[in-house]
């Protein structure tokens, strides 16, 4: 314990209380308080987690789970090649869980050389955003809760789960400046090593630093059975070289001569087909005025072109007209279909895996919400609840056609759907799934695909406002 509390002091060498004697020092710190109308002292539960053992924490908080793995490959399989948890061979407490897997997530990363006052600085923006997700993560937990704290590392992610809803919603701490921890002694304790902060700035300074390498935007979401909040720290680019590529051969020194924003809206058309006015205010700082004027001004200079009026308006690149015309006639089947209602019925209650982003995705219009190509591009969430839709057919070696077109459409109620998924979901092939059901369930108008050709490689389907009516 003492070699912790040493770890505490020397973030400040000179500290008043680093003189204190040891009883005294752990009163000011947090961790022991005194019951002043009994006379006596004792460990606090926040000094219990933070520097006691996992047997002893058990104790008092008998669901008390701390756990890390490293899994080798970009899936949402459980096989791990690392693994840290209190097992006997380390205290199990949550300050050197802290020390230990923030080594291990950083052990690989990547950092550019960089020198202040003739030092090399060995730390990054990303590294900054690991540690606050970390704390967040630890500070945040309900330790009474059933669930675990889970961090995992993958090639492609990082992700953090704890115990217990938000004392905000996701929507304010993404915005930052609001702060309501539920472990206040705890967050105290990591302040003093120097993590973690008061002013509720730690989740955006996790949005930023990830928007300054072009990653994905990081997901915060709750789940309310049992309670837990995650977030998914996903490090694929926004910008691929190959996007890169083409818009050079397109367009030359020309697109280098644009600002940061309008290369930003040209490389979101590229690699996402469309941009939108919501979509680029996503990755950008500018006012949604400015944005609105340089969209404009790149569709008069002939860079983009646009579709749609008013909050529909979207903007294509010009040598991908003809690829995306079939999206546009989809559009406006699904504007159709919605009856001038921003979202659907069926999606007027946000799943978790699609209220990720809650105030953006409001603005998005249904046909650009994701599409889901394979099953490992679900959400754990989604995957339990759509396994759940689809046993009855898919337990059964024999269904008539019209069972299975039910449940195709139960399936992609709301959602967009590849036959991938589809035929995994319904234990079919999907080749037989497509000539079968889905091909004539498109003929019928009952299902909504999102391209012209059955072939197409990010072909998926969703159900049509049609097939809820006849019901």
């Amino acid at each position: 314990m003492l070699y912790e509390l040493c770890g505490i002091v020397c973030v400040k060498p000179g500290h008043v209380w680093a003189d204190l004697p040891i009883s005294e020092f752990l009163e000011r710190i947090g961790a022991v308080g005194k019951n002043r109308e009994e006379g006596y002292s004792g460990i606090r539960l926040a000094g219990l987690l933070m520097f006691g053992r996992a047997e002893v924490i058990r104790d008092a908080l008998p669901h008390y789970m701390v756990d890390y793995q490293e899994r080798p490959e970009a899936k949402a399989e459980k096989r791990w090649v690392d693994r840290l948890v209190p097992d006997g061979s380390w205290s199990g407490n949550i300050y050197d869980f802290f020390r230990k897997v923030y080594q291990k997530l950083t052990a690989d990363l990547k950092i550019q050389f960089q020198l202040r006052d003739g030092q090399r600085i060995e730390d990054t923006p990303v590294h900054e955003a690991l540690r606050e997700a970390l704390v967040n993560t630890l500070i945040h937990a309900d330790f009474s809760g059933r669930v675990s704290v889970l961090v995992v590392k993958r090639p492609d992610m990082f992700g953090f789960r704890n115990p217990g809803l938000m004392r905000i919603s996701p929507e304010l701490a993404i915005q930052g400046g609001n702060s309501d921890c539920r472990n206040r002694r705890l967050q105290t304790m990591f302040q003093l090593v120097g993590y973690g902060d008061h002013a509720g700035s730690g989740i955006p300074k996790i949005y930023s630093n990830w928007a300054n390498r072009h990653w994905r935007r990081p997901i915060l979401y709750e789940v309310r059975e049992p309670e837990q909040t995650l977030m998914e720290l996903r490090m694929t680019s926004l910008v691929p070289e190959e996007t890169i590529a083409e818009l050079e051969a397109h367009l030359g020194e020309r697109f280098h001569a644009l600002s940061e924003t309008e290369r930003m809206a040209l490389i979101i058309a590229s690699s996402e087909g469309v941009v939108n006015h919501a979509r680029l205010l996503e990755v950008c700082t500018e006012h949604r005025a400015d944005v609105s004027k340089m969209l404009a001004r790149l569709a008069r200079e002939g860079l983009l072109l646009s579709d749609g009026v008013g909050r529909g308006m979207v903007y294509f690149l010009p040598w991908q007209r003809e690829r995306e015309e079939v999206l546009f006639d989809l559009r406006t089947n699904v504007a159709h279909l919605v009856k001038g209602s921003p979202i659907p019925p069926e999606l007027s209650v946000i799943p978790p895996e699609l209220g990720a982003i809650p105030q953006e995705l409001s603005a998005i219009p249904p046909e650009l919400r994701p599409q889901y190509l394979d099953w490992e591009d679900l959400p754990p969430e989604l995957q339990t609840e759509l396994l759940a839709l689809s046993s009855p057919v898919r337990e059964k070696r024999r269904v008539s056609p019209e069972t299975m077109q039910q449940a195709v459409l139960d399936l992609c109620r709301g959602r967009f759907l590849g036959r991938r998924v589809l035929a995994h979901l319904l234990a079919r092939n999907a080749d037989d799934l497509l000539k079968r059901i889905l091909n004539p369930m498109v003929q019928a108008k009952t299902l909504i695909p999102a391209f012209a050709s059955s072939s197409n490689p990010k072909q998926a389907y969703m159900a049509s406002e049609a097939s809820d009516s006849e019901e």
